[in-house]
C-alpha cells in the first residue's frame, strides 16, 4: 500500500524529539509508523461498550477491596490469630486476570504476547 498523504502535526522540538525516542524504543521502525499503530489502537473500549474508564475503575474498586483484605489478614494475624490467605489470593489473582484483560485491549495487536522486560 502506498501511503501519499501528509497529515501534518504541530509539536515542540522535545516533542518530536520524546516522540522519535518512544517509537524506537517500542520497535518500530520510524515516527509514522509508530504514530499510526498509536492511532489505530486509540479506540479504548474492551469489546464495545464498556469503556476503558469503566473498566480501569472497576477495577481499581477491586484492587482497594483486596487491600482492605490483606490489611485484615496483617491485622488478625498481629493479633496472633491463623488466617486462611486463599480467599484473598483468589482475589488477587482475579485482580491481576481483569488487569491484564485491560492491558491486552489497549495494547496495539502487534505487541500482544511479546515478552515485556522487567
Amino acid at each position: 500500500m502506498t501511503r501519499n498523504i501528509i497529515i501534518p502535526m504541530r509539536a515542540t522540538e522535545a516533542e518530536r524529539d520524546q516522540f522519535h525516542d518512544l517509537a524506537r524504543a517500542n520497535g518500530h521502525k520510524n515516527l509514522s509508523d509508530w504514530l499510526r499503530r498509536m492511532a489505530y489502537s486509540a479506540t479504548l473500549s474492551t469489546g464495545g461498550s464498556v469503556s476503558l474508564e469503566h473498566e480501569l475503575q472497576e477495577t481499581r474498586r477491586q484492587l482497594q477491596a483486596v487491600g482492605n483484605n490483606l490489611n485484615q489478614i496483617a491485622h488478625r494475624l498481629n493479633s496472633g490469630a491463623t488466617v486462611d490467605p486463599g480467599p484473598v489470593l483468589a482475589d488477587v489473582q482475579s485482580a491481576i486476570s481483569d488487569i491484564q484483560a485491560v492491558i491486552n485491549s489497549v495494547r496495539p495487536r502487534s505487541y500482544r504476547g511479546r515478552r515485556r522486560d522487567r
